[in-house]
């Protein structure tokens, strides 16, 4: 079961937006809400897809999988300082000068009993749980958080690793124990223990008065809810860039782009989302599919689509030399991607759509409704499933990338058909019932009646993409990016 916190929040309209959920957000947090939550700049751990349900992945990090490592510099050092005199002091009026900036995903379960059901069935330690996401209620302006570390720190990490490294260093001399998130925080923890020690703070009593002080400690947060990582690296380096000097280098470790928006995969995958949600784009079926800031309903987040995508680009994943040529000007790779991923998109449609499905149809049409709507293929589930494919499909169609976008949809539409057709269904499945399902695509994509409903979990997007690769008698492609959800 995954324990929740209950954080206020005010939306802040500033420059037009209207999106109904997605936006900027004010809080006024106290450090205990967000403790379990909070997640420093690292990359999460690769994921083995094949051997998933046996993976866990406490104690598989390592420095390699940081975006910035939780080392001890001197500005964390004299934050440090900075709060035990604070906090020991009886009269102080001074707080952190600037408000943090954190970034939270949307989760696609629109029912609040739903979703807390699924919270209420998953393990904490399963990184499946990653893209769950925060539930917002716009009646009592409350996000619901679950406590796990989903709450990237966009701006402000030395202060909140000094605060979180301080309140474990006070358990650790209280002799409580220490939760196992800790683990990331061992030297600054080790840090702030020898500055307590070295302080006037000794006694259990000060000790408690102290730990009881930091964590109801006020964070004025600034909340980006659903930004993908693109609109993330943008407020980071408008902030740091434009309003305060940073170290540049900052930048490249956390989002691993060029500040350059023309010239880096980020903006690439941004470019690429939002050009196929484009309402002008009458070619695209993910046509005001995508949850835009201030643009459509959607039925996918645009932050998770970015996130899916992004691996492909980058080393070890199929488009990693697009990623390169195009830093050099080659433009032209980039334009073929956007033409397949187009092509992709609009034969999936094409196959599961109302006119090739007329009773059974799991894309939906202009009329239907994201919350109604009975299918979770425009879902984390069966979208990430269905784009952990791309690399098997764009290799079958390689050298018909020149092709006519109506040809390339046409060419990958016929490859659809003919895995998913009866005859060839039958080959792995013995059960006529679960073979005219799958034809059909309820098996796959009925949020009602489907084999992989009732949830938002990289779990069950491994098993749909396994089934799938099975159904379609697809290899594993050798690259480290075969499933980019679970890279």
């Amino acid at each position: 079961m995954i324990n929740t916190q209950k954080l206020s929040v005010n939306r802040i309209n500033q420059f037009g937006q209207d999106n109904i959920y997605k936006g900027v957000y004010f809080g006024l947090w106290k450090l205990e809400n967000i403790l379990k939550s909070i997640r420093f700049t690292y990359r999460t751990p690769r994921i083995d897809i094949d051997n998933y349900e046996s993976h866990r992945p406490k104690h598989t990090r390592n420095e390699n999988d940081y975006f910035q490592r939780m080392g001890i510099d001197e500005r964390t050092s004299k934050i440090i300082d900075f709060l035990i005199k604070e906090f020991t002091s009886k009269n102080s009026l001074i707080t952190f000068p600037s408000s943090f900036i954190v970034s939270l995903p949307l989760t696609e379960i629109e029912d609040r009993t739903e979703y807390l059901e699924v919270l209420k069935t998953s393990k904490t330690i399963n990184y499946e749980n990653e893209n769950i996401g925060v539930y917002y209620d716009k009646d009592s302006k409350e996000i619901i958080l679950p406590e796990i570390d989903i709450m990237l720190i966009v701006d402000g990490q030395h202060r909140l690793v000094a605060l979180k490294s301080l309140y474990y260093a006070v358990l650790s001399l209280l002799n409580e124990k220490l939760p196992e998130d800790c683990e990331d925080l061992i030297k600054p923890i080790e840090l702030s223990i020898r500055k307590l020690n070295a302080s006037e703070i000794s006694d259990s009593q000060n000790l408690s008065d102290f730990k009881n002080r930091i964590i109801n400690f006020e964070l004025v947060c600034t909340l980006l809810l659903d930004f993908d990582i693109w609109e993330q690296g943008k407020v980071f380096a408008d902030v740091n860039f434009n309003q305060k000097p940073v170290n540049r280098s900052l930048y490249y470790d956390i989002y691993g782009a060029f500040p350059n928006e023309d010239k880096n995969e980020i903006f690439l995958v941004h470019n690429w989302c939002v050009n196929l949600n484009a309402n002008t784009n009458k070619d695209s079926a993910l046509r005001n599919k995508i949850k835009l800031l201030g643009n459509g309903k959607g039925f996918i987040s645009q932050a998770f689509f970015c996130d899916a995508i992004l691996p492909f680009l980058r080393k070890g994943g199929i488009w990693s030399k697009i990623a390169n040529d195009y830093t050099l000007d080659r433009k032209d790779s980039s334009s073929r991607v956007e033409k397949f991923l187009t092509a992709y998109f609009n034969s999936i449609s094409r196959r599961f759509d109302k006119v090739y499905n007329e009773n059974e149809y799991y894309w939906p049409s202009d009329s239907d409704e994201p919350r109604t709507f009975d299918s979770i293929l425009l879902k984390t589930t069966g979208l990430g499933a269905l784009i952990g494919l791309i690399p098997n499909f764009y290799n079958l169609v390689i050298e018909d990338l020149n092709l006519s976008l109506e040809d390339l949809t046409t060419k990958i539409f016929n490859i659809f058909v003919e895995k998913l057709s009866k005859d060839n269904l039958k080959i792995y499945n013995n059960d006529s019932d679960l073979v005219e399902k799958k034809h059909t695509g309820k098996y796959y994509f009925s949020k009602t009646k489907g084999g992989f409903s009732g949830g938002a979990g990289k779990g069950l997007q491994g098993k749909l993409y396994k089934e799938l690769m099975r159904d379609f008698n697809f290899s594993k492609i050798e690259t480290k990016e075969q499933f980019s959800l679970f890279s």
